[in-house]
């Protein structure tokens, strides 16, 4: 009976436990065990949905509450049921902060955002640890480009504009003076009342490594295919250099390579190419 009313959130009000009716005989047991003859309890909210009760109870003699009562334990409920709601809201907030906080100091990108003032508002420690560690306040051209005024194709200053996400690929210099080479990335970090950009945030990625990887593939792979190109006009040099005809076909008799001497044979001008013809029409 009790749990039902507390599952309505309704107000639980006994004025004398003896004429509570037959389905409440379970909570009425209870009662009579520790002499309780009335009670008035009040649900604890938040958020609309019950967490307990909050009453009061008397053992000596039968309660008649009257309105000043309940107005006392109906306020109370709520002060406490408003405070519990705002001690939970700051733990849930504070442990999001710490997700969000963990989460961003796991990542190996350069992260900051800027106003549009081109101002650094704030960066992670991998940006700290790259170009310096008094970041905040200052120009992000100044400390992380080491220009004078803003980049000519600035990211940030598109996504002010247009609001999307825009990317490039630029090479900056670090605090060490190393030249480093990252895939940067701009989006929307907050908006205004107006729903226009305010913040911009920007990851850059280190692709210094990959860059290189990749300009040693395309390296390699021109020089063996220089390699290959000269291989294949030794052979063929080595082909015409032949005092005898040669030719290679296929099995259904397409010409797939020949020497200057079967042109000769043939009768055909020696810079004409006979691939691709059909055997059946020399030989």
């Amino acid at each position: 009976w009790d749990i039902e009313l507390g599952k309505k959130q309704e107000l639980i009000h006994i004025r004398d436990s003896s004429e509570l009716p037959e389905e409440a005989s379970s909570l009425k047991k209870e009662l009579d065990k520790l002499n309780i003859n009335s009670v008035l309890g009040f649900p604890i909210k938040i958020k609309d949905e019950s967490y307990g009760y909050i009453g009061f109870d008397n053992i000596h003699q039968i309660s008649k509450w009257d309105e000043f009562d309940f107005d006392i334990l109906r306020t109370t409920s709520e002060i406490i049921g408003n405070a519990l709601e705002h001690k939970w809201a700051e733990e849930t907030l504070k442990g999001s902060h710490q997700l969000l906080a963990g989460i961003i100091s796991s990542l190996t990108e350069a992260i900051f955002l800027v106003d549009h003032h081109f101002n650094v508002v704030w960066a992670n420690n991998v940006a700290k640890q790259l170009f310096g560690l008094q970041l905040t306040g200052k120009k992000c051209y100044k400390v992380f480009a080491r220009r004078g005024k803003p980049c000519s194709e600035c990211i940030a200053l598109k996504t002010f504009t247009d609001g999307k996400i825009h990317e490039n690929e630029k090479t900056l210099v670090t605090l060490n003076g190393e030249m480093l080479i990252f895939w940067c990335t701009s989006s929307t970090a907050g908006l205004n009342l107006e729903g226009e950009t305010e913040l911009s945030i920007m990851i850059l990625r280190d692709i210094t490594t990959r860059k290189s990887t990749e300009e040693t593939l395309i390296q390699k792979v021109e020089e063996r295919t220089k390699e290959l190109r000269n291989s294949e006009e030794n052979y063929k040099r080595m082909l015409n250099d032949l005092d005898v005809g040669f030719y290679k076909g296929e099995f259904k008799g397409k010409l797939l390579i020949h020497n200057a001497v079967v042109n000769k044979i043939l009768g055909i001008e020696e810079s004409q190419s006979l691939v691709g013809s059909n055997t059946n029409r020399f030989f």
